[in-house]
């Protein structure tokens, strides 16, 4: 790229992917640099259009909600797609959506309250673009690990955990309205959230604390444009034979080691790797290196190449509540 990034400008992107809620303080004593030196490199890395925002990571289903993932493979009529996607946007549980190129077109993340929600809305999508979708597969996301990024520096690092235990903890509407701020920028400092919520520093950062102890809010990131950085988004979903607990952390145990992977998902017969690379031929080594580390356990393996990376929607918010203040107005 144009504007070459050094070793500071690594390291600073690390540091904000594991909390972008640090001071400019706290993060130029732990990069031994000045803070206005901190905050020119912040700025410029956002000006350049590497660094594209900062993101809140949510557990939903610490809220009672749960995960499915929908592979599409579409037919290639470029205004109806563009009309599939802008309807998956304005869908609420819609949580994730990305283009790709592989075994499919399309990849969904819902989330979903009860069998029926999902019913409806899968169906209803399917239903009403069943002219574009050549085929739909669907599963349950059993389990979800989040690694930092740490393809920036080369460190390894423990992931964080989605799903596990279902809790069905209410939301409150200030929280709600904290959630969806801190969805959309999660650096912004506590007084300006205080104003924007119409409340005080002291209980929005008492509301925030609740939240991260809850497991809700499990971490503040960063967005990257990867094609700025030089590397290529892939995912590799594997089939499994004998995919038992005892293997799960052996499995789990190489793939720490990866410095390239970035999210792990299981479904009940599947494994999803999702990693960051330089190119194809960088993929392919891990995925050879996965396969030869363990020979009777990948059955198979898709290989996808991801064009886009949109994350979406509000699927915290409680639509019954939502439904009874629009009964009342």
């Amino acid at each position: 790229m144009q504007n070459k990034l050094d070793s500071l400008d690594y390291r600073l992107l690390a540091q904000l992917d594991r909390n972008c809620r640090r001071s400019n303080v706290e993060l130029a004593e732990t990069l031994k640099t000045s803070r206005q030196t901190l905050e020119y490199r912040c700025k410029r890395l956002q000006d350049i259009g590497v660094l594209t925002g900062f993101h809140t990571a949510f557990n939903p289903t610490r809220l009672g909600l749960r995960l499915f993932k929908m592979h599409f493979k579409l037919r290639q009529v470029s205004e109806e797609k563009e009309r599939l996607l802008n309807r998956l946007r304005a869908t609420e549980r819609v949580y994730w959506m990305g283009e790709c190129s592989g075994s499919a077109d399309l990849i969904v993340g819902i989330c979903y309250r009860s069998s029926a929600e999902l019913f409806e809305l899968t169906n209803n999508i399917v239903s009403e673009f069943n002219h574009i979708i050549v085929e739909e597969k669907g599963h349950l996301v059993v389990d979800i690990l989040q690694f930092p990024k740490m393809y920036l520096t080369g460190e390894r690092s423990a992931p964080r955990e989605y799903c596990g235990a279902h809790l069905n903890r209410e939301l409150d509407e200030l929280e709600e309205k904290l959630l969806e701020q801190l969805a959309e920028d999660a650096r912004i400092p506590l007084s300006q959230l205080a104003m924007k919520l119409r409340s005080t520093p002291a209980t929005i950062k008492s509301k925030m604390s609740e939240l991260e102890e809850a497991g809700i809010i499990v971490q503040y990131r960063i967005s990257v444009d990867l094609q700025k950085l030089g590397y290529e988004l892939y995912k590799a979903v594997l089939r499994l034979d004998r995919y038992s607990s005892a293997r799960q952390t052996e499995v789990l145990a190489y793939i720490s080691t990866v410095t390239n992977v970035q999210y792990f998902l299981r479904n009940i017969w599947e494994i999803e790797l999702e990693l960051v690379v330089r190119n194809y031929q960088e993929f392919s080594e891990i995925i050879d290196g996965l396969r030869m580390k363990f020979p009777d356990l990948v059955r198979t393996v898709d290989s996808i190449l991801m064009v886009s990376d949109e994350w979406l929607g509000t699927v915290f918010r409680n639509a019954e509540r939502d439904e009874q203040l629009e009964s009342v107005s």
